[in-house]
Parts: structure tokens; sequence; C-alpha cells
């Protein structure tokens, strides 16, 4: 090699090693730029909220600084319907996870939580449908309503024994002391005994949990949440105790699989007949359970039927109103789709809302003297209603019934 050669090398060396000196930083600088890029955010008093993804998936780690600022918050909706996804680890950084954060993603099997994270959204991880462990850190103290709402695959809720606020027993969520139960897994099958140590059922604690089968819900529970045994399908009985003295809004909603609802006789508040539920005088009817079929005849001693008090009792066929009611609440009969004939007696004076919505199988109504007023879309796609007969004067109406039926007046009789 000759020294003209020999110089260029040396010459050419020094501006290799400072290439590869600034080239390689920029390389480490660059691929985290890009994982950033998937994950939108915004800044507030020096943290960083994620708000959206848009990688491809598969198993995410959710970076702890964007920009040199900690991430702290995984925000509202922020992964939801991520399909693609499969896993996501959180890390130390995060101290909350917002409502439907990893809502809907379908393909999402395990979450890890890390132990700072304090608060957990509403249906943060609802519908997670394929989501099968899930383990709560000690540092978590709020679980927002249907956090792990119809996880189907979800069959334990774990709660590290360190955690102040939360506990678990055989999967289920509760407070740490157990006198609420909190949630209830969706993907958990069979028969379920409340513990005697449960004063209260917290809202949708049961929401959507298709493979229960029957509760029985001992003389310690005061108070049923609003919704909390929802869409449960394949739940076939209910037994409720004597010291339960509140049930919530929706209680038993569209369990089209129960048959009866049973309450204790020493109850002072609620009673049941027939597997129907009633206040304890039984003027009231609370809930005829889903699963009724065939006709049925309001009892004498009922003067109102609550509101939904039938909603989609699907296997109801016809039903008599007699002349003790004197209200129909709101929602009453919406879609009993099996519902072929209703007469109303002649001493109700009002019918709510969509109290007949959606009765598809339904073709003739006969409504009594004493109606003055149909609350709005009371008939609204009652697609086979063919003729409506009126004893009594025109009520007053809430909106137009929605059907193309005939309807049929005595004469005399006004508006």
């Amino acid at each position: 090699m000759d020294n003209t050669c020999h110089s260029n090398l040396i010459q050419q060396r020094p501006h290799r090693h400072l290439y590869a000196s600034w080239l390689l930083p920029l390389l480490l600088l660059a691929l985290p730029a890009v994982v950033q890029a998937q994950f939108p955010y915004t800044i507030n008093n020096g943290t960083v909220t994620i708000t959206g993804y848009t990688g491809p998936g598969g198993a995410v780690n959710i970076p702890s600084t964007i920009i040199g600022l900690p991430v702290t918050c995984i925000g509202e909706a922020a992964f939801v319907r991520c399909t693609g996804l499969t896993s996501v680890t959180i890390p130390k950084s995060v101290t909350r996870i917002g409502a439907n954060a990893f809502e809907a993603c379908p393909s999402l099997t395990g979450v890890t939580i890390a132990n700072s994270v304090t608060s957990i959204g509403n249906a943060a991880f609802y519908a997670c449908t394929s989501l099968t462990n899930i383990t709560i850190p000690n540092s978590v103290t709020s679980i927002g309503q249907s956090a792990f709402g119809d996880c189907y695959s979800l069959t334990a809720i774990e709660v590290d024994a360190l955690n102040s606020v939360y506990s678990t027993v055989l999967g289920v969520l509760f407070n740490k002391s157990q006198t609420m139960l909190v949630q209830y897994p969706a993907g958990k099958a069979g028969s379920y005994t409340i513990p005697n140590s449960v004063t209260y059922i917290g809202d949708s604690a049961f929401y959507n949990c298709p493979s229960l089968t029957s509760v029985t819900i001992g003389n310690s529970v005061t108070s049923i949440g609003n919704a909390a045994f929802v869409i449960c399908y394949g739940l076939a009985n209910v037994t409720i105790g004597n010291s339960v003295t509140n049930i919530g809004d929706a209680e038993f909603l569209a369990c089209t699989n129960l048959t009866a609802i049973t309450v204790d006789a020493l109850n002072l508040v609620y009673s049941s007949v027939d597997g129907v539920l009633f206040d304890k005088s039984q003027a009231t009817l609370i809930r005829c359970p889903g699963g009724k079929g065939g006709s049925y005849t309001i009892p004498n001693s009922v003067t109102r039927l609550g509101y939904d008090a039938f909603y989609n009792c699907t296997s109801l066929t016809g039903v008599t109103i007699g002349d003790s009611v004197t209200g129909i609440g709101g929602c009453a009969f919406e879609w009993c789709t099996g519902l072929t004939s209703v007469t109303i007696g002649n001493s109700v004076t009002s019918i709510g809302i969509d109290a007949f919505w959606n009765c598809t199988g339904l073709t003739n109504v006969t409504i009594g003297s004493g109606v003055t007023s149909i609350g709005d879309c009371a008939f609204w796609y009652c697609t086979r209603l063919s003729g409506i007969y009126f004893w009594g004067n025109a009520p007053t109406i809430g909106s137009p019934i929605g059907v193309p039926a005939t309807v049929y007046y005595l004469p005399g009789t006004t508006g």
C-alpha cells in the first residue's frame, strides 16, 4: 500500500468513527419517537394523559414517559375498540385508568397493572370478552361501576392481600370488610350464595353474567343496588332473605330464563306469589320473572304495575289487568314479544311511556273507560296491532301511537 492510500484511510477513519458515534444515539432516539407516536396525548401540569392509540396492537407496553414527562393517566376511551390489542402492561408512572379506557377490546387476554394505579374508572375494561385474568394491586383505592363487566372469559378478579380498600373471595370482588359485593366476574358459572358478611350488593354487581344459574341472597343483605342482576340470561331462580329493605331500579331486568323470585315470608318490605315479586302488601307488582310463560292474571290486590314490571317477558302470551289496577308504569310490558292480546280494566287511569313498546305479537288491545292518559310511544313498534278498542272517552296521548291500527270507540264518547 502506498503512502497516499494509507494517508487517505487514516483521514477517512476519523470520519467513520464520528459517523458511528452520532448515528447510534440517533437510532436510539428514533425508536422511542416511533413508539410514542402511537400514543396521542395531552399535557396538564407537567404530566401526560394518553388519549388514544394508533399502533398495530398485539402486546403493548405503555411508555412511562413521553417527551420527558411522566405518563400518569390513561384517558377516557383511550384504547376503546382496539380489536388487535392482546395484552397491555401499565407502567409504574400511571396512577389513574379512565372510564371506558379499554372498553370492547375483544382480543385482550391479559392486563398487568402496576402498583401505582389508584383509580380504575367506570367500565374501564368493559366487554373485553377474552380477558381471562386481572389482579388489582394494593395501591388501588377506587374501582368504578362495571369496570370488568361483560368480560365473559373472566372467572376470577384477584386483589393483592395488602390492598386496604378491596378484597376477593373465590374470585368475587368485595370491599375490604366484605360487607359490599362490588362485582361478580361474568365468566364465573353455576349457583352462588351471597356470603353472610354482605349487607349491600352494589350497582350492576352481577350485570350480564350469563353463566350464573341461581342466587341465594341471605338474611344479612339489606340492600340490592340498581341493575344488580340485569341480563343474567342463565339465571333461573333467586331467593331473597328477610332483611332486604331496598331493591334498586331495573332489578332482574331481561333475565329471560328466570322463572321464580322467592322472598322470605318474614321480609317486612317485599313478598312473592307464584314467583312474582311484589311489595309486602302486594299492592304494587314490582317484577314478573322474564321466563314466566303463558297467560297471567294480575291479582286483585294490585293497584299499580311498576316501571318495567314485565319487561322482556317474551314467553308471556296474555295478561288480564283487573279493575283493581289504577296505573300501568312506563315500559311495563316492553319487549313482551309473545303477548298477543291485552285487556285493561276500567279503573286504570294512566298508561306509562313505552308501556307496550315493541310488543310485536300484540294484535288487539281493549282499554277500559277510566284511562285518561297514554304516555309517549306506549304502543310503538307493535307492528301487528290492528285494533284498539276504547270503552271510554279519548285520552290525552303524549305522542302518536305509531302503528297502523284501527281505533274503535262507543257512540256518545267524546274526544
